[in-house]
C-alpha cells in the first residue's frame, strides 16, 4: 500500500485579505511553520486523493484554531515566525503568487513547485517590508529623477520603484532557500548589496524611459511624414516598456534595451535620407512582430537583435538574428 502523501506549508503572498489576525494558536503554529524548514507534517489518514488527504492532515488543528486565526490576515509581520497562519486545501499558484502587497500568510499547496514559487515571493515581500526605508527612498528617487518625463505615460514612479524593488530582492537574496529565522536575518545582514542594486537598476530604468521620452518627441516633431516607419518606432518602443517590463526582461537582455533604444534613435535620425529603404528593411520585422502572442516572448528579443542589424549595424546585433531563428522561437513557444 503506498504512503500516504504529506502536507507541505510554504510561504506566500494572499489572494485576498481580511483583517481577522488575533489570538494565535502557538502550538499550531509551531507545528504547522517547521514545514519551513523543509520538514513535512505526516497524514493520519489512508491513502487518499491530495487535496483531501493534505486537507485531513491538518483540520483538526486548523478546525481547533479556526475562531482566533484568520484565513487571510493583513499583518505587520516582520519575520517568518511572525506570518499568521492560513490553511486552503486547494490554490492555484497563480492565485497565491499574485499582488504581492507586503502580506503574506501561510498556505497550503498541492505541488512542491507551487509551494516553492510562492515561498519565495512570500519571503521577498517580507524582506521588503523590513527595508520599508530603502523602498521609500527608491521611490522618491524615482519621482525625482523622472518628473515630467512620465506625464501622460502608462507608467508611474511609484510602480516603477517597487518593481526595481522587488527585482533586486531577487537578484541579492536566494529567496526560495531562506526558510529559518536565522537565515531569515542572515539575509538582512546582506542589506547593503540589495540597496546598491535597486540603484543600478533604476538608474537602468530611468535612462531607459527617458531615452524613450525623447524619442517619441522627436517622432512628434516630424508630423507624421513617413507615418509606416514612425508607427512601428513608436509601437517598438511602447510594447518594449509595457508594463510589467522590469519584472519581464531576461536577464541576458536587460543590458541590451539600451542598445536597441539607442539603435531606434539612429535608425529615425537616418529615416530622412532613405525613407522607402527603411519601409523595406522593417517590413518583415513587423510582419513577424504582429505574430507575437505577448509583448515579451523570447522572439522579441531577435526582433530587436534584427532591427539593431537592419538599422544601426555599428552597434553590432547579437546572435545573428534571421526570419528562420524568430520562426523558430515563435513555434518553441518559449
Amino acid at each position: 500500500m503506498p504512503a500516504a502523501p504529506s502536507a507541505r506549508l510554504s510561504l506566500s503572498p494572499p489572494a485576498a485579505t481580511s483583517n481577522n489576525g488575533a489570538g494565535r494558536n502557538d502550538s499550531m503554529r509551531s507545528a504547522l511553520f517547521s514545514a519551513l524548514s523543509g520538514r513535512t507534517l505526516p497524514t493520519q489518514a489512508p491513502p487518499a486523493p491530495v487535496a483531501p488527504a493534505a486537507k485531513r492532515a491538518v483540520g483538526t488543528a486548523v478546525n481547533s484554531a479556526a475562531a482566533s486565526t484568520s484565513a487571510s490576515a493583513n499583518t505587520n509581520a516582520t519575520t517568518p515566525n511572525d506570518v499568521p497562519v492560513a490553511v486552503l486545501p486547494r490554490v492555484p499558484a497563480n492565485a497565491i503568487a499574485g499582488h504581492g502587497e507586503g502580506r503574506v500568510r501561510l498556505a497550503l499547496f498541492e505541488s512542491p513547485a507551487a509551494a516553492a514559487a510562492a515561498h519565495a515571493i512570500g519571503v521577498r515581500e517580507l524582506l521588503l517590508a523590513r527595508l520599508s526605508d530603502r523602498v521609500r527612498d527608491l521611490v522618491k528617487t524615482a519621482r525625482s529623477k523622472l518628473g515630467l518625463t512620465l506625464v501622460g505615460s502608462v507608467h508611474a514612479p511609484e510602480v516603477i520603484a517597487i518593481a526595481v524593488a522587488r527585482r533586486a530582492a531577487e537578484q541579492s537574496w536566494p529567496l526560495a532557500t531562506l526558510r529559518s529565522e536565522a537565515a531569515f536575518k542572515d539575509a538582512l545582514q546582506h542589506r547593503g548589496d540589495f540597496g546598491r542594486l535597486a540603484v543600478k537598476l533604476l538608474d537602468d530604468v530611468v535612462g531607459w524611459l527617458q531615452s524613450a521620452h525623447t524619442l517619441r518627441r522627436a517622432i512628434r516633431e516630424q508630423r507624421n511624414r513617413w507615418p509606416e516607419s514612425l508607427h512601428d518606432i513608436i509601437a517598438q518602443i511602447d510594447t518594449l516598456l509595457a508594463p510589467g517590463f522590469i519584472e519581464a526582461l531576461p536577464e541576458a537582455q536587460w543590458s541590451r534595451v539600451a542598445v536597441w533604444l539607442r539603435a531606434a534613435d539612429i535608425r529615425l535620425q537616418r529615416l530622412p535620407n532613405k525613407p522607402q529603404r527603411d519601409v523595406e528593411l522593417s517590413a518583415p520585422i513587423r510582419e513577424l512582430a504582429a505574430r507575437l502572442p505577448s509583448p515579451f516572448h523570447p522572439a522579441r528579443w531577435l526582433l530587436e537583435e534584427w532591427r539593431v542589424a537592419s538599422f544601426a549595424q555599428e552597434l553590432k546585433a547579437v546572435g545573428s538574428p534571421t526570419a528562420d531563428r524568430v520562426n523558430a522561437a515563435l513555434k518553441d513557444g518559449g
